[in-house]
């Protein structure tokens, strides 16, 4: 068995939390909440800023069973196209919540 040794990082890594409630449903408006939490953080130089679990799409499963489509989230979905836009400006990664 060959193990290759642990690698540490070199340098600090400075993670932003974003403590925020979402809109249940409402994933226009969370995304635009969550877009000046991003730049909020890249501001501050963050390397990482991390939302509440089901962020985008909120926390109310029967909203998601009402309506799959409109009320949940892929990888390529162009409602998050702002979101990468922020990310890709201030160099920060996001690790955001849905369905």
């Amino acid at each position: 068995m060959n193990l290759t040794p642990a690698v540490f990082p070199t340098e600090k890594l400075k993670i932003a939390l974003a403590q925020c409630s979402s809109i249940d449903g409402n994933i226009e408006e969370n995304v635009n909440r969550a877009y000046e939490m991003i730049e909020e953080a890249g501001k501050e130089h963050a390397d990482i800023i991390m939302f509440p679990e089901k962020y985008l799409t909120g926390y109310v499963p029967e909203i998601v069973e009402s309506n799959f489509t409109e009320y949940t989230l892929s990888i390529n979905d162009a409602r998050i196209d702002k979101l990468r836009q922020a990310c890709k400006k201030y160099g920060i990664w996001s690790i955001i919540g849905t369905l």
